[in-house]
């Protein structure tokens, strides 16, 4: 950790914690060092150190104790020993201010700092606090209320330092596995390239309030690794604060390469589970199960119920917080356009469910209607055969009783089914009946002829015998004959009579085939009727 040009009046209070160790003299000995000033650091902009045999100890003891060391015997893991020493700052926070060392509108800045990681600018905390705090300029054109709201405002956000390279940010995947892409060119562009959005801290160094750590919704325990608790962290700061920000050179040196293996199953779920919308989640292991097939939905839904009862597992986030989408659309950009095609499949994919859902219903109820239909057709089957047996059964019967009247029987008697059935049809009176006198007798009266009268018989020559009077004469036959439309086309260019042939035909004296011709039309062609009759008809 190089903090040598951090002016001790900035800091606060250092808290290291170490893992899997009760205790390390060596380890004490040399942050001791550093704690009374006997390495180089700086008042302000004066650069100082204190020998060890100088026998300056107002200057010394000016330094105060700044460092506190917390040892875990047993691992407790990475989120659990950020909340240990956020904890620690904070008691002791409210124990300067008890006692009048602190104010309570003084800011503390917590930073995060990986263990080996080194500041490779010097000037480093300057523009980082102009970024988390509001400066006095911006309050000027202010009235004085306007001016004590605004200065009352505490930014939830954070500054990242950059590992990746120039312009370069990570994110992840849709398996939560860390990938370093290019930043995002709209907020490069909307910041005049001074700074842009980093969707995930990949480790190294963090800095932001106090408070907003303390504030963040999601402190989950069970994160012992560090990707996890750092991907916790970012999706707090964006979702339930105002985000993070990558400042144009301020890099740092890291003393380990970033994490790139995928979370594991269960990890995956607790997130999803935690962050994500049903709808979102849906979306979300369409894809993922493309990366592990072996994972069925059966058993993700059974990991993310797990999760959800566990101790620590934080609830009601999509509540409170932005919804994944809203992080996937604006920030975390490499997987938009993954989760929206995954969601437009999903749909798809359960409309095309539906329909085929819906053919089964449909094919289901014609089912069951055949079946009805069959069942209907059964009864009436076993109803007309109860019918015969019961004809043929009176049948038989009459049958007995008539063997005594002298009638001759038949050589081969009918069976009673047989029996019964030429028994059924009614009688009918078939003798004859003179119906000459007016079809007065008889049931049907026959047809009308033109004068509404009974006794019509057809005669197919009628017309040809009386013809009727053809009513065209003088200008209307000229307008007429003028016309040449379809029909006068086909009568005199379509259709050709060999008059010669048909005049020797009829000289012959042999039968000639008659032509029937029979004229249909419908309703809206009935006034060509007459001019039919009255011309070739």
């Amino acid at each position: 950790m190089k903090c040598r040009h951090t002016s001790l009046e900035r800091i606060f209070q250092v808290c290291i914690v170490v893992e899997g160790r009760d205790s390390d003299p060596t380890l004490l000995e040399e942050l001791e060092k550093i704690d009374n000033g006997s390495v180089p650091h700086f008042h302000g902009a004066r650069a100082d150190m204190h020998m060890p045999d100088e026998s300056n100890a107002d200057d010394k003891a000016a330094h105060g104790s700044r460092i506190q060391v917390v040892f875990n015997g047993d691992r407790r893991g990475t989120a659990e020993s950020r909340a240990d020493a956020v904890e620690f700052i904070h008691m002791l926070s409210d124990k300067h201010e008890k006692h009048g060392l602190k104010s309570p509108q003084e800011d503390l800045l917590l930073l995060l700092l990986e263990s080996g990681a080194e500041f490779e600018d010097s000037e480093w905390l300057a523009p980082v606090t102009g970024a988390l705090i509001v400066p006095p300029p911006l309050m000027t054109t202010k009235t004085k209320h306007e001016a004590a709201l605004l200065g009352a405002m505490k930014l939830a956000n954070a500054v990242v330092f950059n590992t990746e390279g120039a312009g370069k940010r990570t994110s992840f995947d849709m398996t939560f596995t860390p990938i370093i892409t290019d930043a995002n060119a709209a907020d490069i562009n909307q910041s005049g390239g001074n700074s842009y959005a980093a969707p995930v801290w990949n480790g190294g160094a963090i800095m932001m309030r106090l408070e907003t750590y303390r504030n963040l919704p999601a402190q989950d325990p069970t994160l012992t690794e560090e990707w996890p608790a750092n991907l916790e962290l970012s999706l707090n700061l964006w979702l339930c604060a105002d985000g993070m920000d990558q400042l144009d050179g301020l890099t740092i040196k890291r003393s380990k390469p970033m994490a790139s293996k995928a979370l594991t199953p269960e990890m995956v779920a607790r997130f999803a589970s935690a962050w994500m919308e049903p709808k979102t989640v849906d979306s979300f292991f369409y894809e993922y199960h493309k990366s592990f097939p072996e994972m069925t939905n059966l058993e993700f839904e059974t990991l993310m119920s797990k999760a959800r009862g566990s101790v620590g597992f934080p609830i009601d986030l999509t509540e409170r917080c932005r919804s994944f989408i809203w992080y996937a659309k604006n920030i975390n950009t490499d997987i938009a356009e993954t989760l929206a095609i995954a969601g437009v499949e999903l749909k798809q994919e359960a409309e095309k469910e539906r329909q085929q859902a819906q053919l089964k219903e449909m094919e289901k109820k014609k089912e069951e209607q055949e079946q009805k239909e069959k069942e209907e057709k059964r009864v009436k089957a076993a109803a007309k055969k109860a019918e015969l047996e019961a004809a043929a059964k009176k049948a038989a019967e009459e049958a007995a009783a008539a063997e005594n009247d002298g009638r001759p029987k038949p050589k081969i008697p009918l069976r009673p089914t047989n029996l019964a059935i030429v028994r059924m049809p009614k009688q009918v009176d078939i003798s004859y009946i003179d119906v000459s006198g007016g079809h007065q007798e008889h049931p049907h009266m026959g047809a009308k002829d033109e004068n509404g009268e009974f006794g019509y018989i057809h005669d197919e020559t009628a017309l040809r015998k009386n013809p009727p009077a053809f009513n065209f004469t003088g200008e209307a036959l000229t307008t007429a004959c003028k016309k040449r439309n379809p029909d006068w086309r086909m009568l005199h260019e379509k259709v050709v009579v060999d008059l010669d042939a048909h005049k020797a035909a009829e000289e012959s004296g042999k039968k000639r085939d008659k032509i029937f011709c029979l004229v249909y039309t419908i309703e809206s062609g009935h006034p060509k009727i007459p001019a039919i009759r009255e011309t070739w008809g």
